[in-house]
């Protein structure tokens, strides 16, 4: 597959692909167009057996649960938990439901259990996290993001806003 990454993701295997790349860490947010992915992806659920559609759920969860015994359902969502897909080394992360796939976290960063990282943001030097860290922003090396920290989005600004926090700010 060939993608084009200054242009909007073309298909859901786009999608996914750039999602991986950023939390691979082979692109750093902000580096690659997400534009649309909203459109793109669907809600599916997301469960201890891999994601399934929505539609026919309720069959597909009784012949899971009776080849398996057992299945969990994390979420009905269009982004998994990053941790399903990606564990990026020299990275703590406390709780798996709070960084979502798409996350970019940097070596020696740990996200402690009420912290959270959205897709397309992250750290790009060793943090903790014990606050939110919404879609779009980045946290210089150094930096802590403390408990009950929210820091806005560019989704919540309409989409154009890049939030940054610098080099060892508290």
């Amino acid at each position: 597959m060939e993608i084009e990454l200054d242009k909007p993701p073309a298909s859901v295997a786009d999608a996914y692909l750039r999602l991986h790349l950023l939390s691979h860490r082979l692109v750093k947010p902000h580096g690659l167009s997400l534009e649309g992915i909203f459109s793109i992806l669907n809600n599916v659920i997301w469960t201890s057996h891999g994601p399934c559609a929505i539609a026919g759920f309720d069959q597909v969860r009784i012949k899971l649960r009776a080849k398996y015994g057992y299945l969990a359902i994390y979420g009905v969502d269009k982004f998994p938990r990053m941790l399903d897909y990606v564990v990026p080394e020299g990275v703590r992360i406390a709780d798996a439901d709070r960084v979502r796939l798409g996350a970019y976290l940097s070596a020696g960063t740990t996200v402690m259990h009420e912290g959270f990282v959205n897709f397309n943001a992250g750290t790009l030097g060793a943090s903790m996290v014990e606050g939110r860290i919404s879609a779009g922003v980045v946290v210089g090396d150094g930096s802590d993001i403390g408990g009950g920290a929210s820091i806005m989005g560019t989704l919540s600004g309409g989409g154009k806003e890049v939030i940054s926090i610098g080099k060892r700010t508290l």
